[in-house]
């Protein structure tokens, strides 16, 4: 369950009036994560009551799903030897399908031969996955492809209702993005979230805690006051920036591109723009972590932000020029009166010719 220090705390002591920089949250989902699932309404009823994303559950098509479930194998916690069955996809289906899978059973003859014979076929029809005989038959020849065939399509099939354990890491790290979050490591694990932003991360974590309750899965919230260790400061006050710094080089570069290529639209300029106003309100949010450092990163925003805006003044004006040179050579174009063309037409001798030497005769029919 989620520690009493993150919402609870969280919430009562800004209630209090204290103050409070923010929350750390992490998550470890343990070995048997894979156990973990959730209602696909229970899970999209607990973002939904945090955030104005209308959907955070990754969306599953039924031919995924099958896909997924055919990659399985001992997953499947099936008492057969896979050794004697072997899944493949059939490169005809029926047309009725998108896509199909058959389920080969093993056949030993004699003289150290064997042969795989279709036992089953999974396939996807009208939006779900269902497990059927071979063509043209009523019956399964085999049982171990049945019953292997029936468990691809019951996982298959509870994909598209549940949320697992890939759906729920990847919701938290969507809500944290949307958030504005910071990561204490380049490569993740502990997150800081300021003021509201970690209050609702936390409210999502403690939900998440009661729906996986009795589950190899832990989450974790605590609140940092204003007056912390100043060690745990000075890391965030250093992450935060790095931060920061690194979202700027990623703008820099796209301004680069942008100015260098002759494809750049005006709405792309505006675009990045705005992402620079996002980017100053952000960092507005850890003002508190930021302290004398936030002036100076806001002023490379800022400056950021002019050299978008200049740089679209620089394109509409040269698009300006060329729309006046082209008018300008088309209304002259319009208005000259074409001179008629005067073919040279060659003179004709006055009389016959005399050819004396091979030199005047070249000369003659010279062109």
């Amino acid at each position: 369950m989620l520690n009493e220090t993150a919402t609870g705390k969280f919430s009562s002591a800004r209630k209090a009036g204290e103050a409070f920089l923010g929350v750390e949250v992490a998550w470890n989902m343990g070995e048997q994560a894979t156990d973990l699932a959730i209602p696909r309404g229970q899970f999209e009823a607990l973002f939904m009551a945090v955030t104005n994303r209308k959907e955070f559950f990754k969306k599953i098509t039924a031919e995924d799903s099958l896909t997924v479930a055919a990659k399985l194998g001992w997953s499947l916690q099936l008492k057969i030897d896979p050794r004697t069955v072997t899944v493949k996809q059939l490169s005809k289906p029926d047309k009725d399908t998108p896509l199909a899978f058959g389920v080969y059973y093993r056949v030993s003859l004699e003289g150290e031969r064997d042969k795989w014979e279709l036992g089953a076929r999974v396939r996807v029809q009208d939006g779900q996955v269902v497990v059927c005989p071979p063509m043209d038959e009523t019956e399964f020849p085999s049982e171990s492809a049945k019953r292997w065939g029936e468990a691809m399509a019951t996982y298959a099939n509870e994909c598209f209702g549940t949320a697992f354990n890939y759906h729920i890491s990847h919701a938290l790290l969507d809500l944290g993005d949307e958030l504005g979050w910071v990561s204490r490591r380049v490569s993740g694990g502990v997150y800081f979230l300021p003021g509201d932003s970690g209050e609702k991360f936390t409210q999502v974590l403690d939900g998440l805690a009661e729906l996986t309750n009795e589950k190899p899965v832990k989450f974790e919230g605590s609140a940092i006051p204003q007056y912390a260790d100043p060690r745990t400061l000075s890391t965030w006050k250093r992450r935060t920036e790095q931060t920061f710094e690194g979202e700027l080089d990623q703008l820099n570069a796209r301004l680069a591109d942008m100015v260098s290529s002759d494809k750049t639209r005006e709405s792309t300029f505006d675009t990045k723009v705005f992402e620079c106003a996002e980017l100053l309100l952000k960092a507005d949010r850890y003002a508190n972590i930021l302290q004398e450092r936030l002036g100076p990163l806001k002023e490379k925003i800022d400056e950021v932000r002019a050299k978008f805006a200049d740089a679209k003044a620089e394109l509409q004006a040269s698009k300006g020029k060329a729309d006046k040179a082209f008018n300008d050579v088309a209304k002259a174009a319009k208005g000259a009166k074409a001179a008629p063309t005067v073919v040279a037409q060659p003179a004709k001798p006055a009389g016959p010719v005399k050819v004396r030497t091979k030199a005047e005769l070249m000369a003659l029919f010279a062109i």
